[in-house]
């Protein structure tokens, strides 16, 4: 059952995961795997990615990379919280 996602959360959102869990045998296990949206490059940029056959070193994902920044300005006051973030799945 594939969910999909940005940073970790995943786009199904709470209806995805309980449609997940719908097609977990009875006593049956979910594995869920997760990993970090983001490039390293072979310098250890993080943030970066090199890609075959091209020159350019860029950002990988710039939405990935917006949210980071968003949530570094919360953290260090520099951002406001919008008041239409309500509950934690609002922040898929």
């Amino acid at each position: 059952f594939f969910l999909g996602g940005l940073a970790g959360f995943p786009f199904a959102g709470n209806t995805g995961f309980g449609a997940m869990s719908a097609h977990i045998p009875d006593d049956g296990y979910c594995l869920i795997v997760q990993g970090p949206h983001v490039g390293i490059t072979q310098d250890g940029v993080v943030g970066c990615v090199e890609r075959e056959g091209i020159a350019l070193v860029d950002k990988c994902c710039g939405s990935a990379i917006a949210a980071s920044n968003y949530l570094q300005g919360i953290t260090e006051g520099g951002a406001t919280i919008t008041t239409k973030i309500q509950t934690f799945s609002d922040f898929q």
